[in-house]
């Protein structure tokens, strides 16, 4: 009877375990937050626990929530240490690094990353290198930055769709990057390159980012003709990639600004106060 209850109880962490993995993906975090309070509340092994707190630290970071995230991740570390898979250890890596961004503390969380680097596996791997690169490139460390975008982007599977998404935002990254070195043929090349991957993928969502991104590289560049075209694009996308026009407006008042219209852009800075 004892055996069969164990059994019974190891399938009902099993079922929620998996539940949590489904509603990670969809992203649901207010859901995957309440199925972790509740499987906390079971007398759970030590490496369950720990991947349990895991995941409620990563749940209230994306919930908007990254001091009550930091606290949890300060119980769950040593832990974690000594019961965690590589899988949790990563996991409990990238969060922190991910903390220490919001809080601005970018140098921390380079040393996070780091560490999560050396954890990862090769489907991981170039998703951490984005993370590496990305805080590079806000300490000014452009180089490195590019180096390591380099390398997530040869590393991508061709045709696997996550990975597919990830070289959108390689690519995107690496052009915020260009820009910065004042490579702007460059820097709208990768833009064009990111944008023709979101719109194979379908993703109106991906394309709406992706125009942005460009939109505002042919505004540095003063390519009005080529910014004013993809304003408009913007609008007609904002529907369907579930965006307010706020964004969509903004954008408006950025170019006019850029062209000296003055008025113009009053009224679309106030139009955005209004929304």
């Amino acid at each position: 009877m004892l055996d069969a209850s164990r059994c019974e109880r190891a399938h009902a962490r099993e079922l929620l375990s998996k539940t949590a993995r489904m509603l990670e993906a969809l992203p649901d975090w207010p859901l995957v937050l309440e199925l972790t309070e509740a499987a906390l509340r079971f007398d759970l092994p030590d490496h369950t626990f720990v991947e349990w707190l895991a995941r409620k630290a990563w749940c209230l970071f994306w919930l908007n929530r990254p001091d009550e995230a930091q606290e949890v991740l300060a119980n769950v570390r040593d832990l974690a240490d000594q019961n965690g898979t590589s899988a949790v250890r990563l996991r409990i890596c990238l969060v922190s690094g991910y903390v220490m961004d919001v809080r601005g503390a970018h140098a921390q969380a380079l040393a996070w990353y780091t560490k999560a680097l050396a954890l990862a596996d090769d489907t991981m791997r170039p998703h951490v290198l984005v993370e590496v690169g990305t805080s590079c490139s806000k300490q000014g460390a452009l180089a490195e930055a590019l180096a390591r975008f380099e390398e997530a982007l040869a590393s991508l599977r061709p045709g696997d769709v996550a990975h597919e998404h990830l070289r959108v935002h390689l690519l995107s990254r690496s052009a915020v990057a260009y820009e910065l070195l004042a490579d702007f043929t460059e820097a709208l090349r990768r833009h064009d390159a990111a944008l023709a991957v979101a719109r194979v993928l379908g993703s109106k969502e991906l394309e709406f980012t992706c125009i942005s991104r460009r939109f505002r590289t042919e505004v540095a560049v003063r390519d009005f003709v080529a910014a004013s075209a993809d304003l408009m694009a913007l609008e007609k996308l904002a529907p369907a990639a579930r965006r307010g026009m706020l964004h969509v407006t903004h954008d408006k008042a950025r170019l006019c600004r850029a062209q000296r219209a003055w008025q113009e852009a009053l009224a679309a800075y106030l139009e955005c106060v209004t929304m």
